[in-house]
């Protein structure tokens, strides 16, 4: 229950911090004033964005699979995704970069996909029951929430930032009370 408890308070904070950089990355550049040849780094933090409730979600794993001691089995997920990041990491970089001319893409959708191998892992390993049906169901209603968020805060990016960012945490909040992740 306190593992569940805990993916879902993870979730619940990572995912709209996730949405909400994914959604304005595009503002970014022009509201800093970068230079041009920055917006090359829109795609790589709405991938990085994605990486927040993973990692998150990941932590909590580990740190059940430790109380329940089964960190030398975490090890060896930790090794299959240490030799996963790096054979990765020299396809994908290369291939992003004659794709999009943007190599930085490729090593982004790997951190991303390294931390997905571990979070594979650490479910495989998780006793029966502990993370269960109804846990995934709150995790879908959280980016459910989160992806609803996101379409609010494109829509309404180019209009006015501080409205997106307040019309999308509303959307969010009221997503989760709506979906039955939160109740009053």
């Amino acid at each position: 229950r306190v593992l569940r408890r805990s993916l879902t308070l993870t979730l619940l904070l990572t995912v709209p911090i996730s949405a909400m950089i994914a959604a304005l990355a595009p503002a970014v550049p022009g509201l800093l004033g970068w230079p041009e040849a920055f917006r090359n780094s829109v795609p790589v933090m709405v991938i990085l964005a994605a990486l927040l409730p993973v990692v998150g979600a990941d932590m909590a794993l580990a740190s059940a699979l430790a109380a329940l001691d089964r960190q030398r089995k975490w090890l060896y997920v930790a090794i299959i995704a240490a030799v996963f990041s790096p054979l990765a990491n020299a396809a994908l970089i290369p291939f992003t970069e004659r794709l999009a001319g943007n190599g930085a893409i490729g090593a982004a959708v790997c951190a991303l996909a390294t931390e997905l191998v571990m979070l594979a892992g650490a479910l495989v390993l998780m006793p029966r029951g502990i993370v269960d049906r109804g846990t995934a169901f709150i995790a879908l209603r959280v980016l459910l929430a989160g992806l609803l968020m996101a379409l609010v805060v494109v829509a309404l990016r180019d209009i006015s930032l501080p409205l997106a960012v307040v019309a999308g945490g509303l959307a969010y909040a009221g997503a989760t009370f709506a979906l039955r992740v939160l109740r009053p």
